[in-house]
């Protein structure tokens, strides 16, 4: 099993935040276009737990797949939580949290995700996905600053 957890401030109020992740197709946004990343189905509308949503997406070597992800928990404002019901990997289960801050809201994610293919996944892993997951965690974090602009921190902007 592997574990990835990013943190990032953006200078927007929890409201505006939560309502821009509560719409799955504001997810084409901050994915790497490389990604051939398009909802198939149950993206429309808001977010809910026990939403359905099927995505393609392009694999590591340009084949397509179909990835199918289930909203397992919601906390309104606080959380959401999407499980992979089938789809690349293993196992996947990616936990957002949301938290206000001075002069802004904290982000963080955790996904927990399992290779398939047994010791055959965990040789490529290091090699062909770690990287690519980490990638998209970056591209994700460059858009959200391009879209809603870069935190300073309050000691930054008192001069301290």
């Amino acid at each position: 099993m592997y574990r990835i957890e990013r943190t990032q401030q953006l200078p927007v109020s929890l409201d505006e935040i939560w309502k821009f992740f509560l719409y799955p197709g504001n997810l084409k946004k901050v994915t790497p276009p490389d990604l051939g990343f398009h909802i198939v189905a149950g993206g429309e509308g808001m977010m809910y737990k026990g939403m359905i949503v099927t995505y393609d997406i392009d694999s590591i070597f340009r084949m397509p797949f179909t990835w199918v992800t289930e909203i397992t928990e919601m906390e309104e404002k606080k959380l959401f939580v999407d499980f992979q019901r089938s789809g690349p990997y293993a196992y996947w289960n990616h936990q957002h949290h949301f938290k206000a801050i001075a002069n802004g809201v904290e982000i963080t994610d955790i996904l927990e995700y399992k290779m398939p293919l047994g010791i055959l996944g965990s040789i490529v892993h290091p090699f062909l996905v770690k990287g690519k997951i980490e990638k998209i965690f970056a591209y994700r974090m460059e858009k959200l600053e391009e879209l809603f602009g870069v935190y300073i921190t309050p000691a930054v902007i008192q001069g301290i």
